[in-house]
């Protein structure tokens, strides 16, 4: 069963921590904080710090990472790792699932923002979704909103996670000289921010920027999912991707 620290609130449309809830303002009108259809309830034992939690994984939308299982951080850096051809083609299935389901959800936030019915999800994509799922087991890979990221940022350091929502990309070219031949490279830093504040940054390496042709230049509001490893810069937050190809916006 799904656990939560925080709920959404549908009537003021914002999350409320545990520490908020009231059971006369919140019962029975909180939702899973991601696909914002889940019934939550919260959930009070003796020497337990109250948390929230759903009735079960079917209740949330299959584009939520809740509605499935997890794969472990230990079968997924294995996967990582692996040299093996079937493994390959395991993690690119699962990476690629999962970002195609924080897209999803994006995409679901955007037509009800424009109050438009009709769906940009093509059903070629919804067909090649299923086609795959018989071949191999679908898992979901710990993701997380960029508006949410710096409040969790310990959990997820060192650790490969799935990062989605809204920013504004910047993107910069700087030079770089080699200290071992002393010749000069070129690698490009992404940066990810949130009404002005910074959220993370990504840099790609000169062989990673010849592969990549879906950079925006100096987007506004750009809807993204990107699948890396979250690192600690001097404090900042950096994710390392393995392909360009984990790095997708809507």
């Amino acid at each position: 069963m799904p656990t939560f620290e925080e709920a959404y609130y549908k009537i003021e449309n914002k999350n409320i921590e545990i520490k908020d809830y009231v059971d006369k303002i919140h019962y029975e009108k909180i939702y899973c904080p991601e696909c914002l259809t889940a019934p939550l309830h919260i959930v009070r034992k003796q020497n337990v710090f109250p948390y929230y939690a759903s009735n079960s994984k079917q209740e949330h939308l299959e584009d939520c990472q809740h509605y499935e299982d997890y794969i472990t951080k230990k079968n997924l850096n294995k996967l990582i790792e692996s040299k093996n051809n079937e493994d390959e083609k395991r993690l690119e299935f699962l990476i690629d699932n999962n970002l195609q389901r924080a897209i999803n959800l994006l995409i679901r936030e955007e037509t009800k923002r424009n109050n438009t019915v009709e769906s940009f999800i093509s059903n070629t994509t919804r067909n090649q979704l299923k086609a795959s799922l018989n071949e191999y087991k679908y898992e979901s890979i710990p993701r997380v909103s960029i508006n949410r990221l710096l409040s969790k940022n310990g959990e997820f350091i060192d650790n490969y996670i799935i990062i989605w929502g809204n920013a504004n990309v910047e993107s910069k070219d700087y030079d770089r000289i080699n200290s071992t031949t002393g010749k000069k490279f070129k690698i490009k830093k992404l940066i990810f921010r949130v009404k002005g504040n910074f959220k993370f940054s990504i840099q790609l390496s000169e062989n990673q920027i010849k592969h990549y042709k879906k950079l925006p230049q100096n987007s506004m509001n750009n809807g993204f999912a990107v699948f890396g490893l979250v690192k600690s810069n001097k404090g900042f937050l950096e994710l390392k991707i393995l392909t360009t190809e984990h790095l997708q916006y809507l």
